[in-house]
């Protein structure tokens, strides 16, 4: 009864809610005197930003008013903690039950890089999504770098905040110690960086200029496969070779594994490294004839 009563009493307090919320938008829609729209800002309010600052700006306006593009990065981006710290938790008591082991980092490390993956999926979209808009920002006196450099910064930003609060998460409510959650916070952060590299330059070099939206949608679909797939590929052996070092580190009955001297250590010195590497080779990419790939987008 008592669950019975709180269902049917949130029930009235939202409907009451939402009559509110409607009945003042509708006077407010309906008798708003449009000559209100026309106020004079005081001088003290405008502010000069840098070129840098204004791209920036410019990313999150441009994104911000498109309902599909504020759904597809802040929503997925905000959920990224919640589904990290769900598939956690559900593969570490399955991992316990069934093989009796204790892999919290290895375990960790894998999931956060696959999440983040899937939450830098909107960066595949740097270029395209901007339409024709691309051409005409050719006329700013702006270097190309330090245009597609504000797309990678807001990306970046964005994505960082999810990989910290995903490690935060863990430290708090699961038995992830405060060292390795900040090791898995750094290179998720590393990690996530070099995706916004591989996948704007990806779509730098395939963007398609048109002002048709099916045509952007259908190039962008091939371009986020790409980069999902190669993202995943290389955080499967990343989080993978982790796993295996843990368990293996363990003990083992095999000679040439014992041989080996695996240490639990080596999973945090190898995970580095290969995002270090992947990194670099994705810096490179990146930055590589990137002016003279600018230069190239045409209708």
């Amino acid at each position: 009864f008592v669950s019975l009563l709180l269902v049917f009493l949130m029930f009235i307090l939202s409907a009451v809610v939402a009559f509110v919320i409607t009945k003042k938008l509708y006077y407010v829609t309906l008798y708003k005197i449009e000559n209100e729209k026309q106020k004079k800002l005081k001088e003290n309010n405008s502010k000069q930003l840098s070129p840098f600052a204004s791209l920036i700006k410019k990313e999150f306006i441009s994104i911000s008013r498109e309902p599909s593009y504020l759904f597809s990065y802040f929503a997925i981006a905000t959920t990224m903690p919640i589904m990290v710290y769900c598939c956690y938790t559900l593969f570490e008591s399955l991992i316990k039950s069934t093989v009796g082991l204790d892999i919290t980092f290895a375990l960790a490390i894998l999931i956060i890089l696959i999440f983040s993956v899937l939450t830098n999926t909107f960066c595949s979209t740097n270029i395209t999504r901007d339409g024709l808009t691309n051409l005409k920002i050719k006329v700013i006196p702006v270097e190309p770098s330090k245009i597609l450099l504000a797309k990678v910064v807001f990306c970046v930003f964005v994505s960082s905040i999810s990989v910290i609060l995903s490690s935060v998460l863990l430290i708090a409510a699961t038995s992830l110690s405060f060292g390795e959650g900040m090791f898995c916070a750094l290179v998720g952060i590393i990690f996530s960086m070099t995706q916004v590299f591989i996948a704007t330059r990806i779509d730098l070099n395939r963007a398609k200029i048109s002002s048709s939206p099916s045509e952007v949608e259908a190039a962008s679909s091939k371009i986020i496969a790409k980069v999902v797939f190669l993202g995943l590929l290389v955080a499967l052996v990343i989080g993978i070779l982790a796993v295996i070092i843990t368990i293996l580190s363990n003990g083992s009955n095999i000679d040439a594994i014992q041989k080996l001297n695996l240490k639990e250590s080596y999973a945090y010195i190898i995970t580095l490294l290969l995002c270090i590497l992947y990194f670099g080779a994705g810096f490179v990419f990146y930055i590589k004839n990137i002016k003279k790939s600018f230069d190239n987008l045409t209708l």
